[in-house]
């Protein structure tokens, strides 16, 4: 499919209105899509938009929403009336998962017992819940690595 527009929204802009400081006038967009990874990240595919889009800004991805739906973060790597293009930002997310395998019910996380207020993350939906964890926390830290960068939050 072709992107439509009507799934495209800018959420805010980044940065300050000093164009001389790092991470000035730069946007986070919303899109939304029945289109898959794949489709979105073909050259150009966000062409129509390229008066909207500069270097820079973030773009946060809600894909293949009536078949497998999933969340990416994306950066704009160039834009031009002639082409625009996008890079998947993986770099956002770091550290390993093991803490995610710890907080079952038995391990004491919440309450010490199976009371049910945590999922059982043992089970075979565990690979599954860490995948969703891991995907949430890369929108996450995309998001803040983008404030931090426009000096709207500082850096811990």
């Amino acid at each position: 499919m072709a992107l439509i527009k009507s799934g495209f929204r800018t959420l805010d802009h980044i940065g300050t209105t000093d164009a001389s400081l790092a991470g000035s006038n730069r946007a986070l967009h919303a899109y939304v899509t029945d289109d898959a990874a794949a489709q979105v990240e073909t050259s150009d595919y966000f062409l129509t938009l390229h008066d909207r889009l500069k270097v820079g800004d973030i773009l946060v991805a809600s894909l293949a929403k009536a078949t497998t739906p999933s969340v990416r973060v994306y950066v704009v790597t160039a834009s031009s009336s002639s082409t625009v293009t996008i890079s998947r930002e993986t770099s956002a997310v770091t550290g390993d998962q093991t803490a995610v395998a710890a907080l079952t019910e038995n391990a004491g996380a919440i309450g010490g017992t199976n009371d049910g207020d945590l999922p059982d993350l043992s089970s075979p939906d565990a690979a599954t819940n860490a995948a969703a964890i891991r995907e949430l926390a890369a929108v996450v830290n995309a998001i803040i690595a983008a404030l931090v960068a426009s000096g709207l939050l500082s850096a811990s």
